[in-house]
């Protein structure tokens, strides 16, 4: 049982953690571009957990996948919001039509979070034992800050 606690804890790290590398915007000590927090939380990870220059390329490669596959999203989100911007000009709301966007706005979501397992994943499988505690011990520190700011 400690051990299948251990490895929920550790998947939830990595989730994080990738989270972080895709520049998903938040609040704390670290604003700014999301390549520069991305190379904040590689190189933490790297020093932390005392990474392979492979590993390190991984999660780097890791990144640039992640952000290119959010970059290809973006002309459509350009299209959902003149949806939107639309149906709230519009003099009749058409529920069937948001619905549509909505049912497509989840698909894709579903699409990025098997994505971003996978990756996350790919990079679990080159951890060692002694990396997967050092990542534990990284998730306890986080734990305060995103339990006090409300993120979890």
């Amino acid at each position: 049982m400690k051990k299948k606690a251990l490895t929920i804890v550790a998947f939830i790290a990595m989730a994080g953690i990738l989270v972080a590398l895709t520049g998903c915007r938040g609040h704390g000590p670290h604003h700014g571009s999301p390549e520069r927090k991305a190379e904040f939380m590689i190189n933490r990870l790297k020093s932390e957990l005392d990474l392979s220059d492979q590993q390190v390329e991984l999660l780097n490669d890791i990144h640039k996948d992640i952000r290119s596959k959010m970059e290809e999203n973006r002309p459509q989100r350009e299209q959902h919001f003149e949806l939107l911007k639309s149906q709230i000009l519009a003099d009749r709301l058409d529920t069937e039509e948001i619905k549509r966007y909505m049912d497509a706005q989840q698909n894709k979501h579903r699409e990025m979070r098997d994505y971003v397992l996978q990756q996350i994943k790919r990079f679990h499988d080159t951890l060692t034992p002694e990396q997967k505690q050092k990542l534990l011990s990284l998730l306890e520190e986080f734990k305060g800050a995103w339990y006090n700011h409300g993120r979890f």
